[in-house]
């Protein structure tokens, strides 16, 4: 259901996810904020903060540093 914008999870359950991922919980923000919510952000760094979100996804759970 979150999918689809039928819920609003709460940060516990996000904070969970991103533990669940193994994943800085910033970066489950970044990869679903919109574009016009990261308007004012320079592009450059959005940009290298979206080649780092999709590097990190695309290891293996393994490899990945502990996120706490």
């Amino acid at each position: 259901m979150l999918e689809n914008n039928q819920r609003d999870p709460t940060l516990s359950t996000l904070t969970n996810i991103a533990l669940a991922l193994n994943v800085p919980i910033g970066i489950l923000f970044f990869l679903a904020s919109e574009r016009d919510e990261l308007a004012g952000m320079d592009k450059e760094l959005a940009g290298e903060l979206a080649r780092t979100a999709l590097e990190l996804l695309s290891e293996p759970v393994t490899e990945r540093l502990p996120f706490v």
